[in-house]
């Protein structure tokens, strides 16, 4: 009984330490989002000194992606997230960002995003095309 209680221990353990890693919020933090093929990735390697996976099909950003950006001694964190739709978006870095960056292509685009921005109406965005 002793080893079965051990290994039951055990197995929990490793449940509850494989859930997602927090990003830690250095300064002031922006994320990017937008739907896929938007320029989401493009824009965070054009404003900042990360390296993005960047592809011409849909859904290659599988985890956020962190960058820097320094403007007149201010250090910007921007987060570029998986796109929404995609089953590793994750709406609570929406949620904890001081802004929101929105990448679209075209204005329709706008209506499919809205949904998802329903908790983050407050925040400051920019939008981006």
């Amino acid at each position: 009984t002793r080893l079965k209680k051990l290994k039951e221990k055990s197995e929990k353990s490793k449940k509850s330490s494989s859930g997602k890693k927090g990003i830690r919020k250095e300064g002031f933090q922006c994320a990017l989002i937008g739907l896929p093929n938007s320029g989401k990735s493009s824009l965070l390697k054009i404003l900042t000194n990360a390296r993005p996976k960047i592809t011409h099909y849909p859904f290659s950003t599988s985890s956020p992606e962190i960058g820097t950006l320094e403007y007149q001694g201010i250090k910007v964190q921007i987060i570029d997230l998986p796109s929404i739709g995609s089953e590793y978006f994750d709406f609570s870095i929406t949620n904890t960002t001081d802004c929101l960056i929105i990448t679209i292509t075209s204005l329709d685009e706008i209506e499919k995003i809205s949904p998802y921005l329903t908790k983050s109406l407050g925040k400051k965005m920019l939008l981006t095309s």
